[in-house]
């Protein structure tokens, strides 16, 4: 939690985040929150070079068999929206919120951004009937 406030909150620069994941130290038994981290972290960095974010990902689904974990589900969706693949990310978000969980609201939040870019009026319209419901 205190993580997700430190960089979502965006209350350090990118050398400052780098640094505070070098400090942690993790048992081999714990990498994949490192490495869930560092792809936490190159979700909001656009450096135009996406190899360091593609190597955590697929250490994160191959070596750990992570591709179903919702948390990083949605990262995938958040990098895939920061990067402006809007219809890569509006896939994501659509496939957890009709199909696993539809009252995630980190989720929700990201699917809506996303109708709103993307002009999905009508789906717009439908999901917040659905939520008042």
């Amino acid at each position: 939690e205190a993580f997700e406030r430190l960089i979502d909150g965006h209350l350090l620069d990118s050398q400052q985040e780098s640094e505070f994941i070098s400090s942690l130290r993790f048992s081999p038994e714990d990498e994949y929150i490192r490495m869930l981290y560092m792809y936490k972290l190159t979700t909001y960095t656009f450096t135009g070079d996406d190899s360091a974010g593609n190597e955590h990902l697929q250490g994160l689904e191959g070596t750990y068999n992570m591709t179903d974990n919702p948390y990083l589900k949605l990262m995938k969706a958040e990098r895939a929206f920061n990067y402006y693949q809007l219809q890569k990310a509006y896939d994501i978000t659509t496939q957890m919120i009709y199909q696993e969980d539809p009252y995630s609201d980190a989720t929700l939040i990201l699917h809506i951004c996303l109708l709103v870019e993307m002009r999905k009026k009508t789906d717009l319209f439908s999901l917040a009937h659905s939520l008042v419901e």
